[in-house]
């Protein structure tokens, strides 16, 4: 039914969990509750991690149009493609799991719905084709890699990350099966622009923040967080994927392909970008990324080519959310400003900070629900 007209009523400064002030903005009250679109597609969270070379990557295209999240996802190619072998979509099995159909395509290979006819359960099985131009001993190490960093990542046990139960593989094809989900991407709500509520915002970064707190804690840092790689469920609920996996990838690319090999440039910290030591706070920093275009619709930093976009990141600041959009709240110009600092010290040391001060607006907006225009 269509809302009232909303009516805005000024809110007195607050302050975060560590006592920061910030001006919380206007609220807006109408009287409808936001639902994720019902024609959203399901997606199981298959992502495609960045590779290319600055000749050949165009960054021009807005968030609507980038597809899953990778450059060129939606070309129909990947690392895959250029190798010989069986077509990966006509794939019936890998090992035990019994294919039902495609989920999605990304940079390494493609994402199946697979049944597990064991204890008749439905996975996701994300493929790897590490590829034939390689020797056997990058091969067997790329295999050795991939099979490490499942091991670690199916060490994670958390109500916001996906699950992994398993690695395998099926003549030269490498894969994961994961947990499958009935959902769509943040990156889809985005394009979609299905979250208006301020409140519900904050909860899913929240949610987000918990979930790279645990990982970190437990020693594995993302590398590639992304709205394409941010699941939603019913209730707003929130899943992570591809924990480990991404590291995996960057390393693939990096043998098979000249150029860069990384996680989605977009997103990456400024440290990233030179080559310096990953930690968890460039995971804190891609984070803030997300949060800002899920605030504004508009990623942060951009640029042409890389070259631009790499000047961008390390070298520009960008508006804040509210100048973008005067009804965002005070409170997300202030967290979004600290994730995204350059230097790595001035960000926030660790996600469950970051969530701290997210849950302090949840439980101010637990009475007043706060929506855009």
């Amino acid at each position: 039914s269509p809302s009232p007209s909303p009516s805005p009523s000024p809110a007195p400064t607050q302050r975060t969990s560590g006592g920061h002030e910030y001006n919380a903005g206007i609220t807006l009250t109408p009287s409808f509750e936001p639902q994720v679109d019902d024609g959203a597609p399901v997606n199981s969270g298959e992502t495609a991690a960045f590779s290319g070379t600055p000749e050949t990557v165009d960054l021009s295209s807005s968030p609507s149009e980038s597809g899953s999240g990778g450059f060129g996802s939606n070309s129909g190619s990947g690392a895959f493609a250029t190798n010989s072998g069986p077509n990966l979509a006509d794939l019936k099995r890998l090992g035990r799991y019994e294919i039902q159909n495609v989920l999605g395509q990304g940079a390494m290979g493609i994402v199946f719905k697979g049944l597990d006819p064991a204890i008749d359960r439905m996975v996701a099985l994300k493929t790897i084709r590490i590829g034939n131009s390689l020797n056997p001993a990058q091969t067997a190490e790329l295999r050795e890699r991939l099979v490490r960093e499942a091991k670690a990542a199916g060490k994670l046990s958390h109500p916001n990350i996906v699950t992994i139960y398993d690695v395998g593989t099926e003549g030269d094809i490498d894969y994961i099966a994961m947990e499958y989900l009935e959902g769509t991407t943040l990156e889809d709500l985005i394009r979609k622009k299905s979250v208006t509520n301020f409140r519900i915002v904050a909860k899913m970064l929240r949610q987000v923040c918990s979930a790279l707190d645990y990982a970190h804690k437990m020693g594995i840092v993302h590398r590639d967080v992304k709205p394409a790689n941010i699941m939603v469920l019913d209730g707003f609920d929130v899943k992570v994927t591809d924990f480990g996996i991404a590291r995996f990838e960057s390393g693939a690319m990096s043998m098979t392909q000249t150029g860069i090999a990384m996680g989605t440039p977009y997103y990456i910290a400024p440290e990233q970008l030179r080559g310096e030591a990953v930690d968890r706070r460039c995971d804190i920093f891609s984070l803030g990324v997300v949060a800002y275009e899920l605030l504004t619709r508009k990623r942060p930093f951009d640029g042409q080519n890389i070259s631009a976009l790499i000047y961008s990141i390390t070298q520009t600041n960008p508006d804040p959310p509210s100048k973008l959009d005067p009804v965002v709240p005070g409170l997300f110009d202030f967290v979004i400003s600290k994730a995204l600092a350059k230097d790595p010290h001035q960000r926030y040391q660790n996600a469950d900070d970051m969530g701290k001060d997210l849950e302090a607006f949840v439980e101010d907006m637990s009475g007043a629900k706060a929506y855009r225009r």
